[in-house]
């Protein structure tokens, strides 16, 4: 919640529906297999992408209280890993 109310005055917007998360990604030319999956699908749910209008997005994740931020970077980077290696 900190993280939300403090970006929401940043020159960006928030895209929270899945729906639009995807097509965010497809428009920057984002290969739908490299994205996190479930059930063949992409799985963007747990993600917040804001669009900075500079033509990338950012990216990011609620942290899981019960994971040290290590741990959270490592399985975001293998989750990224077996996504791009499908």
């Amino acid at each position: 919640m900190n993280f939300y109310l403090e970006a929401r005055g940043w020159p960006a917007d928030f895209i929270l529906d899945h729906d639009g998360k995807v097509g965010a990604l497809q428009r920057i030319g984002c290969p739908m297999d490299t994205l996190p999956q479930r059930k063949g699908e992409p799985y963007l749910w747990q993600a917040f992408i804001l669009d900075l209008h500079d033509g990338g997005l950012c990216i990011s994740v609620i942290d899981r209280p019960d994971c040290s931020a290590l741990l959270q970077a490592i399985a975001a980077v293998r989750s990224l890993l077996s996504a791009g290696s499908r």
